[in-house]
């Protein structure tokens, strides 16, 4: 990885994360890439930048945000679809 394209994911990955970290519509647009793309891209760039360069505890914050498993897009939680214990005719 380019160390530009390194220093770009990681300031981008400061500015959102006291908000959790950036939505994937946001990488999509910023990046062109998924979240996972991303957040694969974003530690190797973490892991070769000293730690003392983002301060330590940002620097674990945001290995943090790679490692963790949970969508990060817009919009409600989907619900889940109602339960019917009787189905219902169709009129």
């Amino acid at each position: 990885m380019k160390e530009k394209r390194g220093d770009d994911l990681i300031n981008f990955a400061l500015r959102w994360a006291p908000f959790g970290g950036p939505h994937d519509d946001d990488l999509l647009v910023e990046f062109g890439m998924t979240s996972r793309t991303y957040y694969n891209r974003l530690a190797r760039a973490l892991r070769v930048r000293p730690a003392s360069e983002v301060g330590e505890d940002m620097h674990r914050t945001l290995l943090g945000l790679c490692y963790r498993q949970e969508p990060t897009s817009y919009g409600p939680e989907p619900s889940p679809p109602a339960h019917h214990p009787h189905p219902q005719p169709l009129h």
